[in-house]
């Protein structure tokens, strides 16, 4: 019979076996691994980067201590039957077992009053009945309902290895070595006495500098001001959420990494029932922006941003904090801002209307249709030869460009890569294009500024040793089967709408953000 067990490299504690049978069932089972996704110290990672281990690591870690423990008790004569063994090693397991998103930050907000002891009971006693009563002994432990109290005291005392393990994981992963303690020598000093966890006389110093570096996690990482700010932000979101949700208004949370490559207009949505959307609420950073305006489209949806990223141009400051700007949003005390959008249709290698024909539609033929908040990029390919293109407005050519490729953009997209390409500023409440060349070789190459109403193509060269061309739109690279002969790009049929929470007016954002207005000069 081949014996199934686990050995997982730990990098605070070394080698963790896991033993078959019980345990082993445990370590696998779907509700413990569902900790794998939990945060062992929920938001403290915006300040120590880090700190990114889970809660599943910290059970693993409090299972080898207890291990370690119940070896110690034994060999002071303290008698521990191989299923007591069992047993609190279940329950340490276990214990944590019942937390939910980032942690404690949210346990009293998701369900008010429930803490996630109570939670993690009965989720052991719905295994306890998948496991046909396993875990029976391992609950008694966990309720302190067992007569060895002492054992109780492993899983959840004032020396616990919970304790223990979180102190050292904690302090090993944010850097703060102030929290690193001797857990070893502790539990080398542990013993029973009255069925009762005491510590020998000489392990006295150890247990000071516990409760020392305890102290000090709280100070510098529990409850950094940083941390519990943000904590305090999400908080306030759900609340608000909670009692929108009361009131009958319906809210959906969406991650905006699951909608990447939302840039088609071919392709269903990957949001059920936007049309049905009265706001979008985006906290996090320009890109953030794009990815829910590209899932918005056309729609005339406002989009209401909450900068928490690096620029956040088009978001709003978070220095007030999320609920007054969402109110402000719900009260319509915002500003609204109308910004121009792209519509690109692409022609590939066979398709009709590849070359400019002024009786045919622009876009009749074209293979696919993409949606554009900033803008169209043709740029080298992965050969890194220069590419051909040619550029018309509304039917007239304008020039040829030799070089690393074209940009389209909009205004908004004007304070993006347009202008790293040396492209202008220009107003997010223009309404026309600009066309702004990239390391074109030539001297007398300029960007253009397209009146409204204009629609500008590019044209590849005919010629497959010079249009090998890579296709972005909004900074996601949008792949193809056949090499790209045209593109035709214009005005969306409707704009985007953002809410501004400030009345800062764009030149003053710009004057800011790009001339270091008011920075130090030395």
């Amino acid at each position: 019979m081949v014996y199934e067990r686990k050995i997982i490299n730990d990098p605070v504690f070394g080698f963790i076996n896991i033993p078959k049978g019980l345990l082993y069932d445990i370590v696998r089972h779907p509700l413990l691994q569902r900790l794998t996704r939990i945060k062992q110290v929920g938001l403290s990672s915006v300040v120590y980067p880090g700190a990114q281990h889970t809660r599943f690591q910290h059970s693993l870690g409090a299972f080898h201590l207890m291990s370690e423990a119940i070896t110690q008790l034994a060999s002071k004569g303290n008698f521990i039957f191989d299923s007591e063994a069992e047993a609190v090693q279940a329950a340490i397991l276990l214990h944590d077992i019942g937390h939910g998103p980032f942690s404690h930050v949210l346990e009293d907000t998701i369900v008010k009053g429930v803490s996630h002891e109570e939670i993690s009971l009965m989720l052991m006693e719905r295994m306890n009945k998948e496991m046909n009563g396993q875990l029976s002994l391992a609950i008694q432990i966990f309720k302190d309902e067992y007569p060895k109290r002492f054992l109780h005291q492993l899983v959840s005392g004032q020396l616990d290895m919970d304790r223990l393990d979180y102190l050292r994981r904690d302090s090993f992963y944010t850097g703060v070595t102030e929290g690193n303690i001797g857990s070893a020598r502790i539990i080398k000093m542990l013993d029973v006495a009255d069925d009762r966890l005491v510590v020998e006389s000489k392990g006295i110093y150890s247990i000071e500098n516990f409760l020392t570096a305890r102290r000090l996690m709280y100070w510098q990482v529990y409850l950094h001001k940083t941390s519990v700010a943000y904590e305090k932000m999400l908080i306030s979101t759900l609340l608000r959420a909670k009692e929108l949700a009361s009131q009958g208004v319906e809210c959906r949370a969406y991650d905006t990494d699951d909608l990447r490559s939302s840039l088609s207009m071919n392709e269903p949505e990957k949001v059920e029932d936007i049309d049905s959307f009265d706001l979008a609420i985006v906290l996090g950073g320009d890109g953030t922006i794009l990815r829910t305006a590209a899932q918005i489209k056309y729609r005339r949806i406002p989009i209401l941003g909450v900068n928490f990223g690096h620029l956040g141009f088009m978001a709003n400051s978070n220095e007030d904090g999320i609920i007054p700007v969402v109110a402000a949003a719900l009260a319509g005390d915002l500003t609204v801002e109308q910004r121009t959008n792209l519509r690109i249709d692409v022609f590939y290698e066979g398709d009709e209307n590849v070359e400019l024909d002024p009786e045919a539609s622009p876009t009749e033929g074209s293979s696919a249709q993409f949606f554009a908040l900033n803008e169209l990029v043709l740029a080298r390919g992965a050969q890194g030869r220069v590419i051909d293109c040619r550029y018309a407005v509304s039917g007239e050519m304008v020039a040829d460009v030799k070089g690393d490729g074209i940009i389209v953009a909009t205004a908004t997209g004007s304070t993006a890569y347009a202008l790293s390409a040396g492209g202008p500023l220009i107003a997010p409440g223009y309404s026309g294009l600009v066309v702004v060349p990239i390391a074109p070789h030539s001297l007398h190459s300029r960007a253009l500024v397209t009146g409204p109403s204009d629609i500008t193509e590019v044209f590849m060269d005919p010629s497959s040793a010079n249009r090998e061309a890579t296709m972005f739109i909004d900074g996601e690279i949008i792949p193809s089967e056949r090499p790209i002969r045209r593109v035709v790009v214009r005005k969306g049929d409707e704009p985007t709408i953002l809410l501004r929470y400030k009345a800062e007016t764009f030149y003053g954002r710009t004057s800011r953000v790009f001339f270091n207005s008011g920075g130090n000069d030395d």
